[in-house]
């Protein structure tokens, strides 16, 4: 008995040594087990990001994870963190879903959770998925009923139709008469609507609330411009808020359609502008010098070129272009949230990134050498099909190396490399155009790109080279013809230490140095009929013409093993 207490209090001892560190003042519980030490790293991590440190906070959640089975907060406040810092948006909803299934909650709310997941899904684009949990969350809430808005405004966007849209914006405007975000939605996407007319009540009320509304959201003073009779109402809107100091570029398109600044001044401010030092997904970062960097939308470019009147205002927005230094920004399906990122460095492209699903991981990062694509790593999906891609394997990326722009050098796979014949292979997920007459090249995603699969790559490929199943560390170059195997070989130091010969795809026989003396003294034959199932194994290791050493595949799939030796004895073993 005296010897079980003992244990029992070393093993509390160790449970609380692991525990993380924690203020006498600060024990708020003083209750034991799983759940009370997951409370603490809770604390801890809350502690952590109050005081503005939400990398230590996520280390703390990080290590408080093996709790998460007896606390929902801590996956929860994992999620709302990750969403904050850029995580990835999978991560984000997987956290919000375990969460909920473990359904042990005191800090936060099961609503909490299903709120933060319905928000990622509509950056994910999963526009029903979302609206089916909002369907579980108090629709009288603002943050529910603009998630919701969110949603539908993808579906309309899908020309599946606007009907819910209408309702909902309605709803929110009504109940909620000062909320900024509503109306922002509303107006960007009524300026991408090729007609209005079913908006144009819900436009009217909102313009109507303008001037109290701009006192919280003064870019709304821009956003309303294009929907104003009045031009002059409209000048004064747009002229106060580009008073006011430090406007958006975004501004400049209605500056100038007012006649409220030339086309110079447009293109002299566009350039001088600077954002803050954004991040391309994996937290890769768009340059390598520290603060606020020239981010410009490539949409915006091309409107203030298309309202520009004189030849020397297009000439020196070239000129800016030809020699610009920073990143153009492409948001393709407009809801806010970046797709691609193209870095410039003196007017030529440096990088190109491409997230599909927006989900924070770049599908597609392709790497330039004197303008033209060098390397592509394309990232393949669990579904089968990420970007470009067709695989089972998750988190797999395919890498291409081109020889020349689209002439591809090699492909990596795994641990296999593909090597197709010189200028034979040509692989094109980008072409060129200027996004304005004479300026540098811009990078477009190729719409009708063929998915990129391991039997396209093996069609094309005149060599393979993976691993040596039978030298360690060391690889295997097989040949190809259509894809099909011929011979394969292994080489070390400059040395052939196998060789394999082929027949309809099926290694027949192999010649190896297993002592790597430079002599081939091993002979492997296999089965022409079952892939790679070795019949015999022969060694002459004295390299006199009789094999001391043999291997052989008996009917009933035992091994039959027989030594040669010099005195003439012959010993086998079954």
């Amino acid at each position: 008995m005296l010897v079980q207490c003992l244990v029992f209090f070393s093993l509390s001892l160790f449970a609380q040594s692991i525990q993380p560190p924690v203020p006498a003042e600060g024990r708020l519980f003083s209750d034991t087990g799983d759940a009370a030490i997951a409370r603490r790293y809770l604390e801890w991590a809350q502690r952590e990001h109050a005081a503005g440190e939400t990398g230590n906070a996520l280390i703390a959640l990080e290590r408080g994870a093996d709790y998460a089975d007896v606390s929902s907060d801590l996956s929860y406040f994992t999620a709302l963190l990750q969403a904050g810092a850029g995580y990835s948006r999978l991560s984000v909803v997987e956290k919000c879903r375990l969460a909920l299934e473990t359904n042990r909650w005191e800090h936060y709310t099961s609503e909490d959770a299903r709120l933060l997941e319905a928000k990622s899904l509509t950056e994910l684009r999963l526009f029903e998925e979302a609206s089916g949990i909002l369907r579980y969350c108090d629709s009288e809430k603002y943050e529910t009923q603009f998630i919701r808005l969110i949603a539908l405004r993808g579906i309309a966007q899908s020309y599946i139709g606007e009907t819910g849209f209408l309702q909902t914006m309605n709803i929110i405007m009504e109940r909620f008469p000062r909320e900024t975000a509503p109306v922002r939605v509303l107006f960007d996407y009524a300026f991408r609507s090729d007609s209005i007319e079913s908006l144009r009540p819900l436009i009217d009320l909102a313009l109507r609330r303008l001037p109290i509304l701009i006192d919280s959201e003064p870019e709304l003073a821009y956003m309303a411009a294009p929907f104003i009779y009045d031009r002059e109402l409209a000048r004064r809107y747009v002229a106060a808020y580009r008073a006011a100091g430090n406007p958006h570029p975004a501004s400049l398109v209605p500056a100038l359609n007012l006649g409220l600044v030339s086309g110079t001044q447009a293109v002299e401010e566009l350039f001088a502008w600077r954002g803050e030092a954004k991040r391309i997904p994996n937290n890769h970062p768009v340059v390598t010098t520290a603060g606020p960097v020239s981010i410009l939308d490539k949409e915006l470019i091309i409107a203030i070129n298309r309202l520009l009147r004189s030849e020397s205002d297009r000439e020196l927005l070239r000129r800016n272009l030809l020699r610009f230094s920073g990143v153009i920004t492409e948001d393709r399906d407009h809801d806010g949230i970046v797709e691609v990122w193209v870095i410039y460095q003196n007017g030529m492209i440096v990088e190109y990134h491409y997230d599909k699903n927006q989900d924070g991981v770049a599908d597609l990062n392709i790497s330039f050498a004197q303008g033209l694509p060098a390397l592509a790593s394309i990232l393949l999906g669990s579904d089968g099909g990420a970007v470009f891609s067709s695989s089972n394997t998750q988190n797999t990326r395919i890498l291409i190396r081109w020889d020349r722009y689209p002439a591809v050098l090699n492909a990596d796979m795994g641990a296999k490399r593909y090597i197709p014949r010189p200028l034979d292979y040509f692989y094109t997920p980008l072409r060129f155009a200027p996004l304005v007459l004479g300026g540098p090249d811009y990078p477009e995603l190729d719409a009708f790109l063929p998915v990129l699969t391991e039997r396209s790559l093996l069609s094309f490929a005149i060599i393979l080279e993976q691993p040596s199943p039978d030298f360690p560390g060391e690889t295997e170059r097989i040949e190809l013809n259509g894809g099909i195997p011929v011979k394969s070989t292994v080489i070390i130091n400059g040395k052939k230490v196998s060789e394999t010969e082929f027949r309809q795809g099926r290694p027949f026989i192999q010649y190896l140095d297993l002592d790597m003396d430079g002599r081939m003294e091993t002979v492997r034959r296999y089965d022409p009929e079952v892939s790679y199932r070795v019949l015999s194994t022969e060694s002459d290791w004295d390299g006199d013409g009789d094999y001391e050493y043999t291997e052989t595949l008996q009917s009933d799939g035992s091994i039959k093993k027989t030594w040669n030796h010099r005195e003439g004895i012959r010993e086998t073993e079954q």
